[in-house]
């Protein structure tokens, strides 16, 4: 590319030149080119006719061009679904006859980074065709920590149903692949799962069946925090929490098994809960919980306490009350040096009296404090 400009009077003419390749590393970002692209040709049969699952073809003229630029692709709609199919360098493309059966109405369009060619529009028939055995893509090896959606192949168009430990349904897409959803579907353990093709007006596909393995998640500890202290003489009945309904639940200290139970039976009451008698003879100092879980012989990862046994606090006995000395034992029992001494108290004998009775001064020794009322 470059420029020529004449006219000059005064008899210098100039001329400036480059070429794409040095001009496009003088623009700041990155620079696409527009290519021209034709529209899509349909490669029919004269009755556009097509079995389902059979491929529908077309091409992609070079003409003005020398040839179909490399990396084109043509972009094939149909209603709500979309795929991309490669052009080869001869400009062919094709993709499979969707279900269902009957008119079928799709747009194709060349497409290469930001270049298009404009869209074309086509009308076959789609004749009936026996639904083969979709395939299960989904690995089902070792085990998964959660199983969230299931994928496969299958004939694009037909409706794929998937039944068993869990369920879901999809559309198999143009491009030949479904995927169905699982999500809050909470399965663990060997999961089975059957999935099966269908369309109106043609028999169902025979299924497929797989069986994956779910590892359910580490038990939930209640009972005891993480890092928590107990005191010797004060240690917790149980050891408690919450699990998967229905799995076994092993619990360990130290690598030593002190209790296995089942959470949600037994002992303990729905909702997943679980419990074991705390153990007996545990030293002071630190130790570790260890707590699995596991459903179908598929176990869980630990859930790991640490707490620590601390030894039990003497507490001093409380000294005597000083207040005064005990009080004596009475014949035949031990005495009592906690209870202050209680005043003591003396019979004295009255004189006897020759008229009738009456209460008369007591002896010295014996008299009391206060004056007595004579019984006149």
């Amino acid at each position: 590319m470059g420029t020529h400009s004449a006219g000059e009077t005064s008899g210098d003419n100039y001329a400036i030149a480059t070429t794409l390749e040095d001009a496009l590393t003088r623009f700041p970002t990155a620079v696409e080119l527009q290519l021209f692209l034709n529209k899509p040709e349909l490669v029919a049969p004269e009755n556009l006719t097509y079995t389902a699952g059979q491929p529908i073809t077309g091409r992609v003229p070079a003409a003005p061009a020398s040839a179909v630029p490399a990396n084109s692709k043509v972009r094939i709609t149909a209603g709500t679904q979309e795929t991309d199919v490669p052009v080869d360098g001869a400009g062919n493309w094709s993709f499979r006859a969707p279900l269902p059966v009957g008119p079928l109405t799709f747009s194709s369009e060349a497409v290469n980074g930001f270049s298009r060619s404009g869209a074309a529009n086509f009308t076959v028939d789609v004749a009936p065709s026996a639904l083969q055995a979709p395939e299960i893509t989904t690995a089902t090896g070792a085990a998964l920590p959660a199983l969230n959606s299931i994928d496969g192949t299958g004939m694009s168009g037909a409706i794929v149903t998937l039944a068993g430990d869990v369920s879901g349904s999809g559309t198999v897409g143009l491009d030949g692949h479904w995927t169905v959803p699982l999500a809050g579907q909470a399965a663990v353990g060997k999961v089975t799962v059957t999935a099966t093709l269908s369309s109106p007006g043609i028999a169902d596909s025979p299924s497929t069946i797989r069986t994956f393995t779910l590892a359910p998640g580490a038990p939930a500890v209640s009972s005891l925090a993480d890092g928590a202290h107990l005191s010797q003489d004060t240690l917790p009945g149980t050891i408690a929490g919450t699990g998967v309904d229905g799995a076994d639940v092993a619990v360990l200290i130290d690598g030593v098994s002190v209790g296995a139970t089942q959470a949600g039976t037994g002992g303990a009451a729905a909702g997943g809960r679980w419990s074991v008698p705390f153990p007996e003879g545990l030293t002071t100092g630190a130790h570790t919980l260890s707590v699995t879980q596991s459903v179908d012989g598929v176990a869980s990862d630990p859930r790991l306490v640490a707490f620590t046994i601390d030894a039990p606090v003497s507490v001093p006995a409380e000294p005597n009350d000083p207040a005064g000395p005990g009080v004596p034992a009475e014949p035949g029992l031990p005495a009592d040096p906690g209870l202050r001494r209680r005043p003591e108290f003396r019979l004295c004998p009255l004189p006897r009296l020759p008229t009738p009775p009456c209460f008369l001064p007591a002896p010295a020794s014996c008299r009391p404090p206060a004056r007595v009322r004579s019984c006149q």
